[in-house]
């Protein structure tokens, strides 16, 4: 995040709603002053009577600024909290960590877009790890003929000619590229021992397909 994207949100989502919900109540109690201020100069109602309707008024007031912040914090501020950390976990690389908010709102669309986005980001992945496969084969395959190997630990000063540092320079990075690969998480899938095994977990009680 930048650091001017940083200070403008140094406010929590969850303290903005609070406070707008504070500046709410305040101006519907001072426009509430001001009808019974209205009122009491209009009537001759006694003072008692007048206590209590303020009461009632600021009571009814208060409940419905508390219903509403339930209302708000229960759909708009808990769904996007989950949707904030599981998008955190798949920027750490946690691909299987995906939203299950199931709403027919922004907030669900949200949530089905950054499911989308892991999903694809995982399939360019795994795309770039079966391609690294080929790219190792054809690597150890050039290196056969040329009577070499493309053992890393095997010291350059063992390699002679300038095909074979460039063969070994291209292996390398071909499988630093495959460990930044596997270095992720994803969704019903493991890449173990050079493989791409299934990783699918059935939901408790269903029917096996």
């Amino acid at each position: 995040m930048s650091p001017l994207l940083k200070a403008a949100n140094d406010v929590s989502l969850k303290k903005k709603t609070l406070i707008f919900f504070v500046l709410n109540f305040l101006l519907a109690i001072v426009a509430t002053a001001c009808l019974l201020y209205i009122f009491v100069q209009h009537s001759g109602e006694t003072t008692k009577s007048i206590h209590a309707l303020v009461c009632v008024i600021l009571f009814l007031l208060l409940s419905v600024q508390a219903a509403a912040l339930i209302y708000f914090k229960s759909n708009i501020i808990q769904p996007l909290a989950e949707i904030q950390a599981a998008s955190r976990l798949m920027a750490d690389g946690h691909l299987e960590t995906l939203n299950h908010i199931k709403r027919a709102d922004e907030i669900g669309s949200l949530g089905e877009n950054i499911n989308d986005l892991a999903v694809n980001t995982q399939e360019v992945l795994l795309f770039v790890w079966n391609h690294s496969q080929i790219t190792r084969k054809l690597l150890e395959n050039i290196a056969g003929d040329l009577n070499f190997s493309l053992d890393t630990e095997q010291s350059d000063s063992l390699i002679k000619s300038g095909i074979q540092k460039d063969i070994s320079t291209m292996h390398r990075n071909n499988e630093n590229l495959k460990s930044i690969v596997m270095s992720f998480s994803y969704f019903e899938i493991k890449l173990k021992d050079e493989k791409m095994v299934s990783d699918y977990q059935q939901e408790p009680g269903a029917t096996p397909s």
